[in-house]
């Protein structure tokens, strides 16, 4: 049984909602050039209690860009309200959205269909 492990690199997951949120920002986190890590000085401690010392903003090194493309995994459809809601698998800008390339159709694949 390990009771304890000390390592010099720790990975971190972010949450979804933190991840929607920073890919909701086009000012962070869209190159190197704009994401940086700052930590106060209790942000962590060394085996023997010591204090971090104050890092006002570190660049990522190595920034690794987005690179996945954005899928619609669900949508629904509200006839009384006139609401087509789409669910996206990330953050997508409502302004790339291009209704016009949408079309609703009565079976999966060549329907009756409304653009």
């Amino acid at each position: 049984r390990v009771s304890q492990v000390t390592v010099d690199t720790v990975t971190l997951r972010l949450s979804t909602p933190d991840l929607q949120r920073l890919q909701q920002n086009a000012l962070v986190g869209t190159s190197a050039n704009n994401t940086f890590l700052r930590h106060d000085s209790d942000a962590f401690r060394d085996t023997t209690g010591n204090l971090a010392v104050l890092n006002n903003g570190l660049q990522a090194n190595p920034f690794i860009r987005d690179s996945s493309s954005p899928t619609l995994i669900a949508f629904s459809l509200d006839m009384n309200a006139g609401l087509l809601d789409l669910t996206f698998s990330e953050v997508v800008p409502a302004v790339s959205v291009r209704l016009v390339d949408f079309t609703l159709q009565s079976q999966p694949s060549f329907g009756q269909s409304v653009n």
